[in-house]
């Protein structure tokens, strides 16, 4: 999946679910993104911290930002770290639902 095509995605998510129109969407777009970049330094910073519940509460906030965006598998990724946050159960499930999380997202954030 090409940088360009990852974003299009977003911008038919945004232009079908909010019937926005281009013009403003081109607009969002960036900030958009630095938002998501900002969740995701404060997930990776309790993750690394082995801040169980701070991840539980970064989970939940990426996982809004991710369905608001349209990036429905992501947000599953974030809703499992937010759960296995808030249950304090920190193994080697969440470390893979991180990697895999921060991994994908990486491209959205280039």
């Amino acid at each position: 999946m090409t940088d360009r095509f990852r974003q299009e995605r977003i911008k038919n998510y945004l232009l079908n679910q909010f019937n926005l129109p281009a013009e403003q969407i081109e607009t969002m777009i960036p900030g958009f993104i630095t938002s998501l970049a900002d969740h995701l330094a404060k997930l990776e910073e309790a993750f690394h911290g082995g801040d169980l519940e701070k991840l539980g509460r970064a989970g939940h906030t990426i996982k809004g930002a991710l369905l608001n965006l349209g990036l429905h598998e992501c947000a599953d990724l974030a809703y499992e770290i937010e759960k296995k946050g808030k249950k304090q159960q920190g193994d080697s499930e969440l470390e893979r639902l991180f990697v895999t999380l921060r991994d994908t997202l990486q491209p959205y954030l280039q």
